[in-house]
């Protein structure tokens, strides 16, 4: 028997709204029954969410610095081991390989810890400071 399909956000308890054939160019779901007039639902496709580590970019601007690493908890925060390449404007790039998820991260440039004033979040650390936070989707 073929599951009935359903376009929904994957992980979702939604209401039935479409099926898949009504749909256009949507993921498709297979159906399980749950309380409450709702459905379980478990992506069959889906191109959102890649489990795959993939580069993520890295960027900081320290023109006067000579040595800026990233480190983080995807490092074990060694604040030597990824070090960063300098461009000559002064900005240093690095792509680090992540795994889809919440990373926490710092700067360390010529030895100090340093904000991303790029970071859209920032996480509480047991420090009494923040960590900055990459999200890979």
């Amino acid at each position: 028997m073929n599951p009935t399909l359903y376009e929904v956000t994957a992980g979702h308890e939604l209401p039935i709204v479409k099926s898949a054939t009504e749909s256009s160019g949507g993921r498709a779901f297979a159906s399980s029954a749950s309380p409450k007039g709702t459905h379980k639902v478990n992506p069959l496709l889906s191109n959102n969410e890649d489990p795959r580590p993939r580069p993520i970019p890295f960027a900081f601007l320290a023109p006067a610095a000579r040595q800026v690493c990233v480190a983080g908890e995807f490092n074990d925060w060694n604040p030597t081991a990824m070090p960063m390449h300098k461009s000559p404007n002064g900005m240093w790039y690095l792509n680090v390989t992540l795994k889809p998820g919440r990373h926490q991260y710092r700067f360390v440039a010529d030895g100090v810890w340093q904000d991303d004033p790029a970071a859209q979040q920032r996480v509480a650390n047991t420090l009494g400071g923040e960590n900055c936070l990459k999200i890979v989707g």
